[in-house]
Formats: C-alpha cells, sequence, structure tokens
C-alpha cells in the first residue's frame, strides 16, 4: 500500500487523510467496501501510530456509508 511507508518513516508528520477506495488500477473514488483495500488493516496500522488527525473521505459513491464506516474504524 502506498500509505505504509509513509506511516513507517514520518507517523508524526501526517495531520490528514485522504481516503477512498478502488480496485489498484485506478484512483476511482469508491466508498469504503466497494474496492480491494483491506480497511481493517489499514485503522490498525494507522493507530498503530498514534494518528489523532483528520480522516477525510474522498468517496464519490456511498459518501454516509463510508462516513459511517469511518466512525466505526476510527473510534
Amino acid at each position: 500500500a502506498q500509505i505504509e511507508p509513509f506511516l513507517q518513516q514520518l507517523p508524526r508528520e501526517i495531520a490528514h487523510i485522504h481516503i477512498s477506495d478502488n480496485h489498484g488500477e485506478t484512483d476511482e473514488h469508491l466508498g469504503l467496501g466497494y474496492g480491494k483495500i483491506d480497511w481493517q488493516q489499514f485503522a490498525r496500522k494507522v493507530k498503530a501510530t498514534g494518528f489523532s488527525g483528520t480522516v477525510l473521505t474522498e468517496s464519490v459513491f456511498n459518501v454516509e456509508e463510508t462516513v459511517q464506516k469511518l466512525q466505526t474504524l476510527f473510534v
């Protein structure tokens, strides 16, 4: 995943994260759970860094559902 090097090397420099799901080919801006990203694993890795910034959705589809999923992943 593209975020892993940032989480490992610069965890205290990350102020906010922009997220959306995809199938790994293009930036599809899908709602969480509609692509291939393992969001449970992503959230565990982010929380393990002590991240306390903002997580923003860039999803164009299923926005309300995505916001609800983000709330459960990052509490």
